[in-house]
C-alpha cells in the first residue's frame, strides 16, 4: 500500500509504521485484539487507522503489540494499536 505508511527493512522482514498525522478510525478494543488470535494461520484483511487496507494477508501471530503477517512475499509486523478492523479474506472463507 504506497503512500498511507512506511516500513524498515531488517533482514527480510518489513516493520510497518503508520503515519500518525490524520488518523481516522479508532483503536481496537483489548477484547478485540483478543479475538484476532483465532485468525491466526489464516488468510484476513486489516483496516489500519489511517485508512489503509491490508488485504489477503496471512496472520502468523496476533501475540503481543504487533501483528506478524506475511504479505507480498515478506514476513512484516504491524503494530496493533494502528488495527482498527480484522476479518477473514474472501479467498479464505470461500
Amino acid at each position: 500500500m504506497p503512500g498511507r505508511f512506511h516500513s524498515s527493512r531488517r533482514g527480510n522482514v518489513s516493520i510497518i509504521k503508520p503515519y500518525t498525522t490524520g488518523e481516522k478510525g479508532t483503536a481496537m478494543t483489548v477484547e478485540r485484539r483478543r479475538e484476532l488470535r483465532r485468525f491466526e494461520g489464516s488468510s484476513v484483511n486489516l483496516a489500519l487507522a489511517d485508512g489503509t487496507r491490508l488485504d489477503d494477508v496471512s496472520l502468523v501471530s496476533a501475540r503481543g503489540t504487533s501483528l506478524w503477517i506475511f504479505a507480498s512475499g515478506e514476513d512484516r509486523f504491524v503494530p496493533v494499536t494502528s488495527v482498527i478492523d480484522a476479518w477473514p479474506s474472501t479467498a479464505a472463507a470461500a
